[in-house]
């Protein structure tokens, strides 16, 4: 017997009515028509397929409900067949509903994921944006202190190799000068030679019967000054303390006090008959009687100008006499006996220090000046120079007028300024309206020049010139205005003296002579920004 397979379109739609008739005549027409239908998911549409079997006479095989044409579907077999289709619209309905409320939440997520990666990307990108913009700044840096350094490299490469060549020809002038200063001591040892012969013969042609009158009078006044000198070496010393030493606050110049200058003028000419007249005496308190001399130029410095023309000769006096002992000592030893005592430090340093107050030939003072630089090697001679305020001595000379002796102080200036354990103190000293203003005199009215004003005897007639400057004078200022110019306190000073402007303009002329100071003019306008 053939067997008509039924197959439903699952495409068809099928309205839920109550009249299961109309369903019975569609079966039965596809019936008649021969056509088959199947019901797959046999699962899903039957629970129990012995119901079915028994009823309505129906066969599965194979996943498909077969109805042999024979068959007639009655009404149980239909509502059943309406029933399990209607259960399978209804799950299949909420199964749409919870694939909806999933994708919802699914959107939700994406969009929320979305949103995160893309703020997430965001600030990772401007961290790396500023990580680059970091590393590209440390680059710069570096590549400026590679180039600062091969430039410095550079520059004491070329400043070596200069000196070498300077201490080659400096080496020769000095084997000239040793062969001169032999010649020169066998000359004079010739001379002494005749000169002890010729006061030999003097004295086999003269008698000496005073010689045996004079001697007791002599010790007879010296026993009687020694009583008294000790009491007026001790009211010098009160003196010093109490009115004429100031503490090392560099506050100088000092206030005019007319009653205690006029005081000073009466002493004053005592110690210089003191110095020439009796020298034994006057070396057991040498270093009272010089401190007292040296604070009392101080005070006369910072007074009226009248009041030291009336001791101008009693100061010239004091100075010749203490640049002839110390000259004496160092070229004969017989006169190291009588006179001051040369070892003790701050007796020479205030000499020479007295000396560069009060004498104003060239030749003597670049001979102090030369002999201050040997002295200023150790720490403790510079303490003692900030002590007697040696910043204020050296000013004096730096003037225009003299290449030399500006040069030299200047280099005094430096040697104080390295590095030291007062160096500070040092600076403190300079930092100041006076200070600032006597050495902006010396970078504008003058004219500078390239040339080499110490290495030649010919270039003697420009050292004296009134307003040149040589470039090499500037160099070391610069060195000195670059330390100045780390202090903020300074800053002022520079802006009151117009230096800001000068070292531009040095920097525009001559920084592509000298990088050395091309480099310490660029610092000074660094610090001062």
């Amino acid at each position: 017997m053939s067997k008509l397979e039924i197959d439903w379109d699952s495409n068809e739609s099928i309205d839920y009515v109550s009249d299961v008739e109309i369903y019975k005549n569609r079966i039965h027409s596809r019936i008649a028509s021969k056509t088959s239908y199947s019901f797959d998911d046999k699962s899903d549409y039957f629970e129990n397929k012995n119901d079915y079997s028994s009823n309505s006479s129906l066969e599965e095989t194979q996943g498909k409900l077969i109805i042999s044409p024979e068959t007639k579907l009655n009404k149980n077999d239909l509502n059943k067949i309406y029933k399990k289709l209607n259960n399978i619209h209804s799950k299949l309905i909420n199964e749409y509903k919870i694939l909806q409320q999933r994708e919802k939440t699914i959107t939700e997520r994406e969009l929320k994921l979305q949103s995160e990666n893309g703020s997430i990307l965001e600030n990772l990108k401007i961290k790396y944006d500023e990580e680059i913009e970091n590393i590209k700044d440390q680059i710069k840096k570096k590549s400026c202190e590679n180039k600062r350094l091969s430039d410095s490299f550079r520059v004491c490469k070329e400043s070596n190799e200069s000196l070498k060549s300077k201490l080659a020809e400096t080496q020769d002038k000095l084997d000239k000068l040793d062969k001169q200063n032999h010649s020169l001591k066998n000359r004079l040892s010739n001379l002494h030679k005749k000169i002890e012969i010729s006061e030999n013969k003097t004295q086999n042609f003269t008698e000496n019967p005073k010689v045996e009158i004079i001697q007791p009078k002599k010790s007879l006044n010296s026993t009687q000054s020694l009583n008294l000198f000790e009491p007026f070496a001790a009211s010098v010393s009160w003196i010093n303390e109490t009115f004429l030493k100031q503490k090392l606050d560099f506050s100088l110049p000092l206030n005019n006090d007319v009653n205690l200058i006029e005081k000073i003028q009466k002493i004053l000419p005592t110690l210089s008959d003191l110095l020439i007249n009796s020298k034994k005496q006057f070396k057991e308190y040498q270093k009272t009687f010089l401190e007292f001399i040296y604070w009392s130029l101080l005070h006369f410095d910072s007074s009226f100008q009248n009041q030291k023309l009336n001791l101008s000769n009693t100061f010239r006096r004091i100075g010749e006499e203490l640049f002839k002992n110390i000259h004496s000592s160092k070229t004969d030893e017989a006169f190291s006996v009588e006179w001051l005592d040369l070892q003790d430090t701050k007796s020479r340093l205030l000499s020479y220090m007295i000396i560069l107050r009060t004498l104003n030939q060239i030749d003597y003072i670049i001979q102090i000046f030369e002999l201050l630089k040997d002295e200023l090697k150790e720490e403790g001679q510079k303490e003692t120079f900030l002590g007697y305020h040696g910043t204020w001595t050296i000013l004096k000379w730096c003037k225009l007028g003299n290449q030399i002796v500006l040069n030299l102080s200047t280099e005094v200036y430096l040697i104080m300024s390295v590095e030291w354990t007062k160096q500070s103190q040092f600076l403190n000293s300079c930092s100041n309206e006076y200070w600032f203003s006597q050495m902006s005199i010396l970078l504008r009215n003058s004219n500078v020049t390239t040339c080499d004003a110490f290495s030649s005897s010919s270039s003697i007639s420009l050292a004296n010139s009134q307003n040149s400057l040589d470039l090499r004078i500037i160099e070391k200022m610069s060195i000195l205005y670059q330390k100045l110019s780390k202090n903020p306190q300074n800053k002022k000073y520079f802006d009151m003296f117009s230096l800001t402007k000068i070292c531009n303009d040095l920097l525009k002329r001559f920084g592509h002579e000298s990088e050395f100071l091309k480099m310490n003019l660029k610092s000074i306008l660094f610090n001062l920004k």
